[in-house]
């Protein structure tokens, strides 16, 4: 898992430096009513993860998509 500290950005749209599980590009981040999309701007890899507010701020993480 990476962890990074970044400051908390009030916008819906937002990149995460060194954010993409794959290639370790930039992320961005779209923040829509129910939804949360990224896009590497390296690899081009989409996702959906979860994002939850918290205590110490936004946690911003990838579910497992399965089992071995």
């Amino acid at each position: 898992m990476k962890v990074a500290e970044h400051p908390l950005v009030d916008a819906r749209d937002a990149e995460l430096a060194g954010g993409c599980l794959l290639c370790g590009g930039v992320l961005s981040i779209r923040v829509r009513p129910g939804t949360v999309r990224s896009v590497c701007r390296s690899c081009g890899w989409f996702s959906s993860p979860e994002l939850q507010r918290g205590a110490n701020g936004v946690h911003f993480h990838h579910p497992a998509g399965g089992t071995a």
